[in-house]
């Protein structure tokens, strides 16, 4: 619901979707910001991943390509989705799924992201791992 209306309902109206876009990327923002406070760079891989969007019609955003990448991170669900159930966490639920970005990100630093460094590496060289 946005200030009472459906979901549906919102989405016809194009300044509410815009705001309601708005304020859902700003929480997401916020939400990678804290997840990653020692690596802020991880917000410039998300939005050159996605555009800063984890959702599109209720569903993680799916890759344009046709890969099984799925989310802000663009998290290839083919490969890592046995790990993420091994790991008790559901991708369907953003602190689940940024947790198991976390993990990839303390795992193997941006490597999993290198298909988009030209974009989120234009002002950092700095990466981890």
């Amino acid at each position: 619901m946005f200030y009472g209306l459906s979901h549906a309902q919102a989405e016809k109206i194009p300044e509410v979707s815009k705001l309601e876009r708005s304020l859902e990327q700003s929480d997401l923002t916020r939400q990678i910001r804290t997840v990653f406070a020692d690596a802020p760079q991880m917000v410039r891989v998300a939005k050159c991943e996605s555009g800063l969007v984890h959702r599109q019609n209720g569903a993680l955003i799916q890759n344009r390509n046709g890969s099984s990448a799925r989310g802000v991170f663009q998290v290839l669900m083919r490969v890592h989705q046995p790990q993420m159930q091994k790991m008790g966490l559901n991708p369907e639920r953003t602190d689940h799924y940024l947790a198991y970005v976390r993990y990839l990100f303390d795992q193997y630093g941006l490597t999993p992201w290198q298909a988009s460094k030209h974009c989120w590496a234009k002002d950092h060289t700095h990466s981890r791992g």
